[in-house]
């Protein structure tokens, strides 16, 4: 495994084509300012379920390519884990607090055509994920579909006055995403930073709204809708892994658990994850353990 720091211009990861190709990111920044500082058990929640989700694929999928994108405190506390590389290309990743899935973006960007993003609370458990996780004859993977989001719709007309046309046609869950299209690949990125730049360029706007609405994530539009409206308009094949969200649990049969949103702070969850780690590996549990009782 190799550590490779934000010096060095990243263009391309390569791996053999044979090789189930897996990435995390995770970025601190956002965890490090209010109201999710590192203190706040729910932040640290991000380590513990990140560090299994890598040691179960691993374990399940012992020969896959598995990267880590991450900035210099996220590979501190991580860089013993079993990854192939650690990127600390998120150091220079500077969006709104509100957009978590900015991350992912970086890192997809420089990822090889092909490769799937999950999330790190999504454990695979079974060697049959890997069906699921294969493209067959689709150009892309997600986990399920969703709803509109009119909320964040309505939030963000101000200053994006197409949004209704943008982000109303549907949206897909991206707790597990890949992407085979070149093209598709490249305008999805490209779309998803303009629309950052737009609330970068207006953080007080969006620092109220969020003040008067601190439950409205924009990344539900800008990843999950809009990636659902550039499939549609170029007539892009996509795979889901199940329907909707009522179905996720059916995941855990193929053996993909997402232990998405509120699931992932219940304390038999957390519980659960802890044990994992502890079992799988003793001195990354306790070293997680030390960071998360000092508060880093």
């Amino acid at each position: 495994m190799k550590v490779y720091n934000s010096t060095g211009e990243i263009t391309s990861i390569t791996t053999p084509v044979n090789k189930l190709k897996l990435f995390h990111s995770l970025s601190t920044k956002p965890m490090q300012q209010a109201p999710y500082r590192f203190n706040n058990q729910k932040s640290f929640n991000n380590f513990w379920y990140t560090a299994w989700s890598v040691l179960s694929a691993k374990q399940t999928f012992p020969n896959c390519q598995f990267n880590l994108h991450t900035d210099d405190l996220g590979a501190r506390l991580l860089e013993d884990l079993p990854y192939d590389n650690i990127y600390t290309d998120l150091n220079t990743l500077d969006t709104h607090r509100n957009l978590f899935a900015s991350a992912k973006f970086k890192a997809l960007e420089v990822e090889e055509l092909g490769a799937i993003h999950i999330d790190g609370d999504v454990i695979l458990t079974n060697p049959l994920a890997a069906a699921m996780l294969n493209y067959e004859m689709n150009e892309v993977i997600v986990q399920n579909s969703e709803p509109t989001y009119q909320r964040e719709i309505t939030l963000i007309k101000p200053l994006i006055r197409n949004a209704d046309v943008l982000f109303g046609k549907g949206s897909f869950c991206c707790g597990v995403i890949g992407i085979n299209n070149q093209k598709l690949k490249d305008r999805y990125i490209d779309e998803y930073f303009k629309y950052a730049a737009v609330l970068k360029r207006n953080s007080s706007v969006i620092d109220a709204i969020m003040q008067c609405n601190p439950r409205v994530i924009f990344d539900l539009i800008f990843e999950q809708a809009n990636l659902f409206r550039l499939c549609v308009e170029g007539k892009y094949p996509v795979k889901r892994l199940c329907k909707n969200v009522s179905e996720i649990f059916q995941l855990r049969h193929s053996g993909i658990s997402h232990y998405i949103g509120s699931l992932k702070h219940k304390e038999e969850n957390i519980a659960r994850c802890k044990a994992a780690v502890k079992e799988m590996a003793p001195e990354i549990y306790t070293r997680l353990a030390v960071a998360e009782m000092e508060g880093i």
